[in-house]
């Protein structure tokens, strides 16, 4: 798996049970570690990454990837 190659942790999954702030309520929200931002970059910019981007368009109405500091 491509992400295996980055040296991810997929650290928590979690099923959303409501929404307090907003309108939309995603069905899970997951949380990635990952070494280096380069090494997130890396994953986001390969070609098997992107090869998805059909598929994960039609597989999730909504789809955001955030960076923290």
């Amino acid at each position: 798996m491509y992400s295996n190659r980055h040296s991810s942790n997929c650290v928590r999954r979690h099923e959303v049970a409501d929404v307090l702030s907003g309108s939309d309520l995603p069905q899970f929200v997951s949380v990635i570690e990952y070494p280096t931002t380069n090494a997130i970059k890396a994953v986001f910019n390969s070609p098997e990454y992107l090869a998805l981007k059909p598929v994960r368009e039609q597989a999730f109405s909504r789809y955001e990837v955030c960076v923290t500091a």
